[in-house]
């Protein structure tokens, strides 16, 4: 399931990729997946709509939501950032917890670093999971 997960997101930031080009968004260098339930998707949606802002000024280039369609209260959420030290610092980041309180998520969510979205892969993320508290 991880490695199908992976791919699609994969794919999915190669998609992203192509239209900031077209667009002029600034290039990402890494990739965040995160992965979570929530109890209520809509709360949970107005949440994380509501904190675009915090994620952009954070280095956030772009995001994708994922659920999945057998269990609809599972979330994988793709995101590209300016760099992966961005993305790290803000995966660090005590107001991401207490957001993700907030908004009801099931922690501990799974978050995933990667390089470069070209990087994504089994072999290369494999190694940077960690677990949100």
């Amino acid at each position: 399931m991880k490695t199908l997960l992976l791919a699609a997101a994969a794919a999915t930031a190669a998609t992203l990729a192509i239209a900031q080009a077209a667009t002029g968004a600034p290039e990402p260098r890494a990739v965040m997946v995160v992965e979570h339930g929530v109890a209520d998707y809509e709360a949970w949606k107005a949440a994380y709509d509501g904190a675009l802002e915090f994620r952009r000024g954070a280095g956030e280039v772009s995001s994708t939501i994922l659920r999945d369609e057998t269990r609809p209260g599972h979330l994988t959420v793709v995101m590209e950032w300016t760099s992966l030290e961005r993305a790290a610092s803000f995966a660090a980041d005590p107001a991401l917890e207490h957001g993700m309180r907030a908004a009801g998520v099931q922690l501990p969510a799974s978050i995933t670093l990667c390089e470069s979205a070209a990087a994504l892969s089994a072999d290369i993320c494999g190694a940077r999971v960690a677990a949100l508290r």
